[in-house]
């Protein structure tokens, strides 16, 4: 029972936006870190889904601003 109960409580998603925040500040702290010299996933891997989610994110946002039902950008 005590593993059932560990293995969910760290089960959670964070909205959007906390995501985004999380994400950009361990890619600022991954990168160029003696501690960490070939990080798996790679930095180069991680940076592209970044900026991949960022720029949906972006564009998601946008569409719903300017009322559009167009979310084609998924």
């Amino acid at each position: 029972m005590k593993f059932a109960q560990e293995a969910l409580g760290g089960s959670f998603r964070y909205p959007d936006e906390e995501l985004i925040v999380r994400s950009k500040t361990v890619l600022e702290a991954m990168t160029d870190n003696t501690y960490f010299p070939d990080p798996a996933p790679s930095l180069e891997d991680f940076e592209e889904s970044y900026n991949n989610f960022n720029d949906k994110l972006s564009e998601l946002e946008r569409a719903s601003f300017f009322g559009s039902n167009d979310y084609s950008c998924f």
